[in-house]
């Protein structure tokens, strides 16, 4: 009670002093007077003004003015043939700096002393001498001529180096090249990866260049390219590769993934890879998924087909396998005629047929299943050339009439 009426009287007395102080006009007013207390600097990046403050302690900021921005001067700079260039700026300011970079310097050859090099299908051009820029003594490629072919007389590009043709390069007094093309048999001349269908021309550009070949052909066109760009030797091994077909209208393929290999036995030599270097041979391409092949077999889609070399006279397989088919309701290879690239390097007229396998749309015989027995499925026997290499066969003695089955049990015919 005694705290409370304390605070009463308090509050009270405040107020009777404030009800007494002096009011009315003879009141002094206080009226500002602003005066230039500092100026701030403009710098690179910000802008300067002036603070103005009164007596009173009251002040404001005026007189604004911009940044000056930076003042960059080229500092130093570091540069070297073969090597990229540096360029640093410092502001002449706040110091602050910044680096652009270039790209790399090529030597800068005085009075250049030029020489021609063949390595393959390929001739390269260099400059040798003294580097105007470093002071080094130095050898430096200019250009290099080379041949190739490409897919399609319309591409621009060769899809396959060192192919299709050879070039013939001469390099003139004044450091520039005569150039001449010829392709090779049954290709054709495209022009020059620059744009210039020239047979023969001089060259005094830089960088690059070929001569561009394509293959022009009647028959469809299988282009087999592979993986590793090696030649396909291998009777053993399949090499991966992709394949396409040209020519054969709604039957052309466009890079379709799969892996060839050679085959045959006699017809390799029995896999010798230097003979199959130096000889036709056939071949057996296996897609990766089921795939037409030139509509063979009413376009039925299949992963295996196979590529046979032909006699000089491409008869001895085609037509038994026609007669057959036109005589026989049972499966037989359909066949037909195509031209084999691989790696662009020209093969030779191939005949394409089926691979003789238990498929859907050749030899359709049920194949043996869980829990069934040998009994109930179908048998796709061939006539083997090569017993010993193979892991099951039986042999038929017909002057003795006498059958040796798979397990070497000899069954013969009884006397008559």
């Amino acid at each position: 009670m005694k705290k409370a009426s304390m605070v009463l009287i308090m509050f009270f007395a405040l107020s009777l002093a404030f009800s007494c102080a002096p009011s009315g006009p003879d009141l002094p007013v206080h009226e500002h007077a602003y005066s230039a207390q500092k100026t701030v600097a403009p710098d690179c990046e910000n802008g300067g003004y002036t603070v103005y403050r009164c007596s009173c302690g009251d002040e404001y900021a005026a007189d604004p003015t911009g940044p000056l921005g930076h003042d960059y001067v080229k500092d130093m700079s570091s540069s070297g043939c073969g090597a990229g260039t540096a360029e640093v700026y410092t502001c002449t300011r706040c110091g602050k700096t910044y680096t652009v970079s270039g790209p790399a310097l090529e030597h800068d050859i005085a009075d250049p002393l030029y020489a021609l090099e063949q390595n393959g299908g390929f001739y390269t051009l260099t400059a040798c001498g003294t580097c105007r820029r470093c002071g080094e003594y130095v050898s430096a490629a200019v250009c290099t001529v080379g041949r190739g072919i490409i897919a399609e007389k319309t591409d621009t590009e060769p899809s396959v180096l060192d192919d299709g043709g050879i070039v013939d390069v001469r390099l003139n007094d004044d450091g520039t090249l005569t150039l001449l093309a010829a392709p090779h048999q049954y290709y054709v001349f495209a022009g020059w990866s620059d744009g210039n269908t020239q047979l023969g021309r001089r060259f005094d550009g830089t960088g690059e260049l070929y001569a561009l070949f394509y293959f022009e052909s009647d028959l469809p066109v299988i282009r087999v390219t592979t993986s590793d760009g090696e030649g396909v030797f291998s009777r053993d091994r399949y090499s991966e590769c992709t394949v396409t077909v040209t020519g054969a209208g709604e039957y052309d393929l466009t890079s379709c993934a799969a892996s060839i290999r050679v085959r045959g036995n006699a017809s390799s030599m029995y896999g010798n890879e230097e003979w199959i270097k130096k000889n036709k041979v056939h071949y057996r391409i296996k897609f990766d998924k089921r795939t037409q092949m030139l509509g063979l077999n009413g376009g039925a889609e299949c992963k295996s087909w196979v590529l046979l070399r032909g006699d000089g006279c491409y008869l001895n397989e085609t037509v038994p396998f026609y007669l057959f088919r036109s005589m026989s309701g049972e499966f037989c290879p359909d066949v037909t005629y195509a031209v084999l690239l691989i790696n662009g390097k020209y093969m030779g007229l191939y005949e394409v047929c089926d691979q003789i396998q238990i498929d859907k749309y050749r030899i359709d015989i049920p194949e043996q299943k869980d829990g069934e027995n040998e009994l109930a499925t179908g048998y796709l026997m061939e006539l083997e050339n090569y017993p010993q290499t193979a892991s099951h066969c039986f042999s038929l003695n017909y002057d003795n009439v006498q059958l040796t089955d798979m397990y070497g049990i000899t069954y013969r015919a009884p006397a008559v």
